[in-house]
């Protein structure tokens, strides 16, 4: 080792659970679960006496500066080397929205899209209910050139009958459409479709409901600046989001019933005006039970429709089986202190 001080790379950060601790690299967006020793090495590294290392701290040091974690850095220098930013970027007041259409979009697609550029939405996700013209599809998704949208999820039900040429032309056509997923897909055809590999096309078994969401799994963590620094200021599912239904309803999110307003009656800044919209945008997972004791809070989304306490704002995601106390995964949907809110919110059938 070098007279060169050690430092933690500043996109890289640990986060301390209940029992366990984590090393995030949000540049590479990697994890590492870190062991106790290790942790202690990497907490106070730059006080650290080098020569007092041995082999394996050594060599653990090593395998963090290869992959730019550690970096060694000449005392002369270090006041250049400046912390990460922890205040979330964001320049819209509405960055998602979840829009749920049938053929009465026409109705009032151009205020709904209006209104979601007035707010400089970027992304938003389109889930069709049932059967819908083709056409009027088409032209609704058409409609999004010019204004603020960056990407377009789209939800197809399979018995819209896309053929693949369809599917091929949407995706030309439309410059913002990111993912087609084709849902309720017959489970003994989905190899078939999905074997034709259509490029960012992706055919679902299961059907879209309101009781779907909100599962909790490492599959869904996010490990990148954004995420990071939303989950220290905001609520990592709710902040700066909506969700706009078939008759134009303004809610939360699709799973959360309260009413906020009709964008078919009012403006989109206005119902933001109201003190009820924004009731979740701050609820940070330092703020959630069980949450603020999870090393994974900061790399994790959260769900405020169900909770373990439907009495409780601040409850434990209801579909997460993590146990911060002893650092296992179990299975939420048979867990014995989760079957009375599974019964409160109607899940039992939908499991």
């Amino acid at each position: 080792m070098t007279n060169d001080l050690l430092i933690l790379a500043s996109n890289c950060k640990i986060i301390t659970g209940h029992l366990k601790s984590i090393l995030i690299d949000l540049q590479n967006q990697e994890l590492l679960e870190l062991s106790d020793w290790q942790f202690k090495l990497l907490k106070d590294i730059s006080k650290l006496n080098k020569d007092e290392f041995i082999k394996k701290e050594i060599d653990f040091i090593n395998s963090l500066i290869k992959k730019d974690v550690i970096l060694k850095v000449p005392k002369q220098t270090l006041k250049y080397f400046k912390e990460l930013n922890n205040e979330f970027e964001n320049d819209s007041i509405i960055n998602n929205s979840i829009v749920r259409i049938n053929n009465s979009i026409v109705y009032y697609q151009d205020k709904l899209i209006s209104n979601l550029n007035s707010v400089g939405c970027k992304f938003i996700e389109i889930r069709i209910l049932d059967i819908m013209e083709k056409d009027i599809l088409f032209e609704f998704l058409s409609r999004f050139k010019f204004t603020t949208i960056q990407s377009i999820d789209v939800f197809i039900p399979f018995n819209l009958n896309f053929t693949q040429c369809e599917l091929i032309n949407l995706q030309n056509k439309i410059f913002e459409l990111r993912w087609i997923f084709i849902y309720s897909t017959p489970k003994n055809k989905l190899n078939n479709y999905n074997d034709k590999k259509l490029v960012n096309t992706l055919y679902l078994s299961h059907d879209i409901n309101s009781k779907n969401c909100g599962v909790i799994s490492s599959f869904y963590f996010a490990i990148n600046i954004a995420m990071y620094t939303e989950s220290l200021n905001n609520n990592t599912c709710l902040n700066c989001k909506i969700s706009v239904d078939e008759n134009g309803v303004v809610t939360n999110c699709p799973s959360i019933k309260e009413n906020l307003g009709n964008l078919q009656f009012e403006n989109l800044n206005e119902i933001l005006l109201k003190k009820k919209t924004k009731k979740y945008w701050n609820i940070t997972k330092d703020m959630i039970n069980v949450c603020k004791d999870c090393e994974f809070r900061h790399i994790c989304t959260d769900c405020r429709a169900f909770l373990e306490d439907p009495k409780d704002i601040y409850s434990k995601p209801l579909k997460c089986g993590y146990n911060p106390y002893t650092g296992v995964w179990e299975d939420w949907q048979t867990h014995p202190d989760k079957q009375n809110a599974i019964d409160y919110y109607g899940l039992r059938n939908s499991l």
